[in-house]
């Protein structure tokens, strides 16, 4: 607002409205909040329009809704494939307006720089190809929908070598496990002491869990008959290391 004449005569005028929108206005603005208002607190803000003495003209109401924290994410424990690459996934949670995008970075080796692996990714994995003997560590940052961006140290959350799945991993021969697909009861046999072993979803929640002491040693039959239908990851820890298989509860 200048108080100045207009050089336009047509200047601040709305053309006569159509199914286009044309003659639509809009107005904008941008205030402080008040001090102490509660993340997730809603603003919600309308206007009166007035042409000379006519009555006034309600707009509808615009809400704007606090958001301030940022999102909390995490790496999953990486699943081997079959052709050379690993399965890497990740989850988040956001108090209020929600996960926007997620940046995935990696690094190759104990001293190695860390990359941007996926820029700005909306879903929750991706294949990784590795080469062997390589070490490779990762960790995931994610911004909401109100550009919140995720505040963590710089530190590997999971990591990768050949035959690795965070710790040793044992080879196939070394692990059976039947029957697959299975409805009541699941068997894992080894050669090796076992620790301890669970079973996740595939967002990485535990939902059963055992440890040594109720397993006999070298062969478990475990009950998975509480568990809905689906597809799980069933984690074997040995005195060698971590296996970790996909089952499938009929």
């Amino acid at each position: 607002m200048t108080d100045e004449p207009t050089t336009d005569v047509f200047a601040g005028f709305l053309p006569p409205n159509d199914e286009t929108g044309r003659g639509d206005g809009s107005v904008s603005f941008t205030i402080n909040l008040k001090d102490g208002l509660p993340e997730d607190a809603e603003v919600t803000n309308r206007a009166e329009i007035i042409f000379d003495y006519n009555e006034p003209i309600m707009t509808p109401a615009w809400t704007n809704r606090k958001d301030i924290l940022p999102p909390v994410s995490k790496m999953l424990q990486p699943i081997e494939q079959n052709d050379g690459k690993i399965l890497l996934q990740w989850n988040g949670t956001d108090n209020a307006s929600g996960i926007w995008y997620y940046d995935v970075y990696v690094r190759t080796g104990e001293n190695g720089s860390w990359t941007l692996l996926c820029e700005k990714i909306q879903l929750l994995e991706t294949d990784f190809e590795y080469l062997p003997d390589v070490e490779y560590s990762f960790y995931v940052v994610a911004t909401d929908n109100a550009n919140n961006m995720e505040e963590k140290a710089v530190l590997p959350e999971v990591s990768f070598s050949k035959g690795d799945t965070g710790v040793n991993e044992m080879s196939v021969h070394q692990l059976q496990i039947f029957p697959n697909p299975a409805k009541n009861n699941i068997t894992v046999k080894t050669d090796l002491q076992i620790e301890k072993v669970e079973i996740a979803d595939l967002s990485g929640r535990i939902v059963e869990l055992w440890y040594a002491a109720s397993l006999q040693t070298g062969s478990a039959t475990l009950n998975i008959s509480a568990l809905p239908q689906g597809v799980y990851l069933l984690k074997v820890y040995t005195n060698e290391g971590l296996a970790i298989r996909k089952i499938v509860k009929e």
